[in-house]
């Protein structure tokens, strides 16, 4: 029980050490280092249009080679975020597809009212491990102009992520062995 709430509060660090504000709403973010593959929060307090472009300055400080990266819009201090979304295609004049300095860029976007996510893929050319990215999206908050986080993270690509479930289920089991005896 102690090592769970051990485990628990060294996550609720982790989140609250990688969150920063971000005060304008079209701006740039970062350079930020991902060392592991924990996510990490910006805190957006937006501004007159209420959307806009910004854009995530990374680098991949981890053993892996990222061919994803993730976006997530997220409450911050019980903030209305149910009609906060991702945009992508052209609204008018303007080109709000998401885009990289990763070739082959492709994306999928989901605005669900309790957290919209944009997913970026880019297979054909992954951020090797000590390289840098950049990620470039498009938000609009214009219904409720009020502030919002945006989660960001890579993902453990294959096959690391069957080890890591692989080695969870190992502890698991010899943890429950253990209570057994």
């Amino acid at each position: 029980m102690k090592r769970a709430l051990v485990l628990i509060a060294v996550v609720c660090l982790l989140v609250a050490v990688g969150t920063s504000r971000v005060l304008a709403h079209s701006g740039e973010w970062g350079p930020v280092t991902f060392s592991d593959l924990t996510q990490q929060v910006f805190i957006h307090n937006d501004e007159e249009p209420f959307k806009g472009f910004v854009q995530l300055n990374v680098s991949n400080g981890t053993d892996f080679y990222w061919t994803d990266f993730h976006f997530m819009i997220t409450s911050v201090n019980g903030s209305n975020i149910s009609a906060t979304i991702f945009v992508d295609g052209m609204q008018g004049d303007l080109n709000c597809d998401p885009t990289s300095s990763q070739s082959g860029l492709t994306w999928t976007i989901d605005n669900n009212p309790t957290g919209s996510v944009m997913n970026l893929y880019f297979a054909a050319d992954p951020v090797a491990p000590g390289s840098s990215a950049w990620f470039k999206i498009y938000t609009d908050n214009s219904t409720y102009k009020e502030m919002f986080g945006v989660c960001s993270y890579p993902t453990i690509p294959e096959p690391a992520s069957m080890f890591a479930l692989l080695s969870g289920l190992v502890g698991v089991a010899g943890f429950g062995l253990r209570k057994r005896r």
